[in-house]
């Protein structure tokens, strides 16, 4: 397994598959750097989740690439990029579902009649005004300086929302999405059409203020913050 203190790490995801229905929960033990296993009658231990065959479609919002320099190309073009799944046990059908970066028109994009997200499908859904490129396109792009992402069922099911994501300031070819536990949002390895993969942050209590500017002549960039540890993104 990659070493997860070198910088740029990319941990590969534990992927379970036939579990019975019921409680479950994951016990790792690790080496470290210097071969030394961590003890198993002390493993590092996971969340417990429940798995209920019974489930039916689930869709949520799972990953968010809001400044796309690089990673995937649309038609010649790096457009920004929702993805969506479907944890549930059924197929979901998204007609007249509604999805937006703004929550007082949250039907900026309304799914077209027979769009549908199969279960254990990763859907992308490119936000850009585009007409001929392949794909979901949702006529508006996102900022990478932060916003939101608001995804809405159909009218005839009241229109209310399913789920959404709020963010701020975004790292060029890093995204946002769900980790491990299914509920809480990180920093992540762009793996759009896949299970997300958590990206490896410093620790925030090492940030320091690094440099002090009481008066400037002009203004300055977003990007003249200075400190001994790089930033990361926040979301809810």
């Amino acid at each position: 397994m990659t070493n997860p203190a070198t910088p740029g790490a990319v941990i590969p995801p534990i992927l379970l598959s036939g579990l019975a229905n019921g409680a479950h929960t994951i016990s790792v033990v690790a080496q470290n750097d210097a071969g030394v296993w961590q003890s198993q009658s002390a493993p590092t231990v996971s969340k417990t989740w429940t798995v209920n065959a019974a489930l039916g479609a689930h869709v949520r919002i799972n990953e968010v690439l809001a400044d796309n320099q690089t990673v995937l190309a649309n038609g010649g073009t790096h457009p920004d990029v929702i993805e969506l799944f479907n944890n549930g046990n059924a197929t979901a059908d998204l007609s007249d579902w509604g999805i937006s970066d703004n929550p007082a028109s949250p039907r900026k994009f309304v799914f077209p009649a027979g769009t549908n997200a199969r279960a254990g499908q990763y859907l992308l859904l490119f936000a850009d005004s585009s007409k001929t490129a392949p794909g979901i396109h949702l006529g508006f792009s996102l900022s990478a300086d932060g916003e939101g992402v608001y995804l809405s069922n159909s009218t005839a099911s009241g229109g209310t929302l399913v789920d959404s994501v709020t963010f701020g300031t975004q790292l060029t070819d890093l995204s946002i999405g769900r980790l491990a536990d299914g509920v809480t949002w990180g920093l992540t390895q762009p793996t759009l059409g896949s299970a997300n993969v958590k990206a490896f942050v410093g620790d925030p209590s090492k940030l320091k203020l690094n440099e002090w500017q009481a008066e400037a002549s002009r203004p300055l960039p977003r990007t003249s913050l200075n400190s001994t540890t790089p930033t990361r993104c926040r979301s809810s």
